[in-house]
Parts: C-alpha cells; sequence; structure tokens
C-alpha cells in the first residue's frame, strides 16, 4: 500500500530536521507531536493551498534579507497576546541556520 502524503510530510521533515519519531503511546498521553529531538518538538502539517498572506509576509523578509541575516517574519493575530505570535521561517533557512541531517531531497 503506497505510503499516505501527511506520513510522507512528517517523515521528511523528521529527517531533515534530525528528529525522531514519536512513539504511539507517548503521544496519545501528551496530545503529541511528530517528532522530537533535545532542542525540538515538530508537529507537521500539509495543505493543499498556501496561506497567501503568509506566503507574502516570508516573501518580502526574504526578499530585503542582505548578508547574514535570517529572514523572519512574524504573525500576530489581533486580540491574541504577543507571546502566541508565530515566527515562521523556510525549512531551508533553518537547515542553514540551525543544521540539517541533510537525508531528505530539498
Amino acid at each position: 500500500m503506497p505510503e499516505k502524503g501527511w506520513k510522507r510530510v512528517q517523515r521528511i521533515h523528521r529527517r531533515r530536521l534530525g528528529v525522531k519519531p514519536i512513539d504511539v503511546g507517548q503521544q496519545s498521553r501528551e496530545g503529541g507531536v511528530d517528532g522530537e529531538s533535545d532542542w525540538l518538538a515538530v508537529e507537521s502539517k500539509e495543505r493543499k493551498r498556501p496561506i497567501k498572506w503568509l506566503l507574502q509576509g516570508l516573501n518580502e523578509a526574504v526578499g530585503y534579507v542582505a548578508g547574514n541575516k535570517l529572514p523572519l517574519p512574524v504573525v500576530h493575530f489581533a486580540g491574541m497576546r504577543h507571546d502566541g505570535d508565530l515566527v515562521i521561517t523556510r525549512l531551508k533557512e533553518f537547515e542553514e541556520w540551525f543544521g540539517s541531517s541533510g537525508d531528505e531531497s530539498r
């Protein structure tokens, strides 16, 4: 049976970020993430369509970057506390700054 798309995405993210899968028992007890390492807890999501405003913000940050800087859009949702703001970057830039196992196709 072919691998489901979301399973493939989880596997790719785990390999590229160097995290290990969580065992099913632990996942159900703790609310679960798709993979973890000493310093990362990775929850992978796949969507059919990109969120246009999110990509626009990321592209603006990437387009502005000159030199050795990490493009980092930060998203705030009105009415929510700023501690809940989202910091977003591309997997490629994350790997360049923080490392990668390099096992999976880019």
